[in-house]
């Protein structure tokens, strides 16, 4: 016949509580609990808009319309860090003059800013 195992929870006195079961509580703790909880993820969720979307977003649209406004003859510099003149531009692709007779292709969206004469 098999033995019966006992948990015991230290100093012969045996387990009244597990930490997986919840405890007994007052009525309306649980309540203010739950409230809290709510109000805390809203408030997290508020701060990592704030910090981290916000700023994205107009970073993304100012780069948008710096590439909306690119025009021949601009002074630009690549993200490379490569400054030249642009001479030609598509739809996806722009071609720069980075000394006289030289130039070369890159993609519109590689164009980081543009340079004050």
């Amino acid at each position: 016949m098999p033995r019966e195992r006992r948990r015991w929870a230290g100093r012969g006195e045996p387990a009244r509580y597990h930490s997986s079961f919840p405890r007994p509580v007052e009525p309306g703790v649980l309540a203010v609990d739950g409230v809290l909880g709510l109000l805390w993820i809203v408030l997290m969720l508020g701060a990592f808009y704030a910090l981290l979307l916000r700023p994205q977003r107009r970073n993304m649209a100012a780069h948008q319309a710096l590439m909306a406004s690119l025009q021949e003859g601009d002074e630009v510099m690549t993200m490379g860090g490569i400054y030249g003149r642009i001479d030609k531009v598509d739809d996806q692709i722009i071609e720069l003059e980075v000394a006289p007779g030289t130039s070369f292709r890159v993609a519109r969206s590689a164009i980081s800013r543009k340079v004050e004469n």
